[in-house]
């Protein structure tokens, strides 16, 4: 039986991974996180081991924290926007290839390395991706921090998924898009029969149960549903499942000039992201340490009067854009959201490698009514219900 550290457990994925895996006859998951209540919880809920500690600390405790784990999926991620933050990823990476026994190594990554939209004329490609927001940089480093460090790690495979939008109960993204349908503004751009470049959560979870037993090769892939789901059919499924009525379509003329317009935000933006990417990896001084916004102020401090205008305006626009994620909300954003907007994500995936166990309608046919219910409770919090349910939970810890 394979015994798999789930690292970051706490997280809002990482419970749904342990979910599958717990249900599972061949896997033993160990949540791993920082928190002793979050591991109670966790226990409380599906029966699963928990060790509570930091996997960023001493190489000793990390060696303990994974004691007897043939594989791990690394869930977790610590914002790289300080010195501190960075290290402790490093570290953390490092720790888990240090030969603690770990056969597979699985590293979720984001959708966000290609940038805020996906689209040819960013060049932004498999290989060689350019994210143009905060985290995308954060995601980036990570996996370049992955395959350097297994890379020499002896027989230890590293898989590294760049995930789509990941929807379904308790998820961001199906937050996101719920809060997107109930805003009387939107309209559903092209129709929906765009590539939504989404994935169900459980979907998400089951082709990472299949990939830590599989003999699939090491390497980067993309994830989202397959057979690719249009936006319109993710949505459809969240109307459905909700009660919520299906947004108006957005004509193509409109949506077209939606698009023009993220793509040159995007590219004013991407130049001032990666001058901060750069130089922090570059120098080692005082903006090494710095917050995104403080490199930003030090940059045009230092370089404004030798820049061209094109390059100043990106970084005057940083500070603004760097919040706005994958999946931001049309009210940030003025009109539809570029995750909304984009192509496919290119490069290959993972299913290519992989017969993945649970199809999509399997996903949506199973999780509809805990998606609706999700979405009354956190639309409609009261407080007596708050108490009860922290009240369940005491019970059964």
């Amino acid at each position: 039986m394979l015994t798999i550290a789930i690292i970051g457990a706490g997280g809002q994925i990482a419970s749904r991974i342990i979910k599958r895996l717990a249900s599972a006859d061949d896997v033993k998951p160990v949540a791993i996180c920082r928190s002793p209540v979050t591991a109670q919880l966790l226990a409380a809920e599906y029966g699963c081991e928990t060790r509570v500690g930091d996997l960023s600390a001493a190489p000793s405790i990390a060696a303990d924290l994974l004691r007897g784990c043939t594989a791990a999926v690394n869930c977790s991620y610590s914002a790289a926007t300080t010195r501190d933050g960075r290290a402790a990823n490093a570290r953390m990476i490092a720790n888990c290839a240090a030969g603690h026994g770990l056969e597979t190594f699985v590293h979720l990554s984001s959708i966000a390395v290609y940038g805020r939209i996906v689209h040819a004329a960013l060049g932004s490609t498999f290989d060689t991706p350019r994210p143009d927001t905060g985290y995308g940089v954060d995601k980036w480093e990570m996996e370049r921090l992955v395959r350097s460090r297994f890379e020499t790690a002896r027989g230890a495979r590293a898989f590294v998924l760049r995930i789509g939008g990941a929807y379904g109960p308790g998820q961001q993204t199906s937050r996101d898009i719920l809060a997107t349908i109930q805003n009387p503004g939107f309209r559903l751009p092209f129709a929906g029969e765009r590539t939504s470049n989404c994935i169900h959560v459980d979907v998400l979870a089951a082709t990472i149960h299949e990939l830590t037993r599989s003999s699939a090769a090491a390497g980067t892939y993309n994830v989202a549903d397959v057979p690719a789901t249009s936006l319109g059919a993710v949505f459809g499924w969240h109307c459905g499942a909700t009660g919520l009525p299906m947004p108006a379509s957005l004509d193509a003329e409109t949506a077209t000039a939606e698009i023009a317009r993220h793509v040159a935000d995007a590219r004013r933006g991407g130049a001032a992201t990666q001058a901060i990417a750069a130089a922090r990896a570059g120098v080692q001084g005082a903006i090494a340490g710095l917050t995104n916004a403080e490199a930003l102020r030090q940059l045009v401090a230092r370089v404004g009067r030798h820049s061209p205008r094109a390059f100043l305006d990106g970084l005057r626009r940083f500070h603004g854009n760097r919040a706005i994620g994958h999946a931001c909300s049309p009210e940030t954003t003025g009109g539809v959201p570029p995750g909304f907007l984009g192509e496919a994500m290119p490069g290959p995936h993972i299913s290519e490698h992989l017969s993945i166990p649970l199809s999509t309608a399997e996903a949506w046919s199973s999780s509809s009514g805990e998606l609706k219910e999700w979405f009354e409770r956190y639309s409609r919090p009261s407080w007596p219900s708050a108490v009860a349910s922290m009240r369940q939970h005491e019970a059964r810890v």
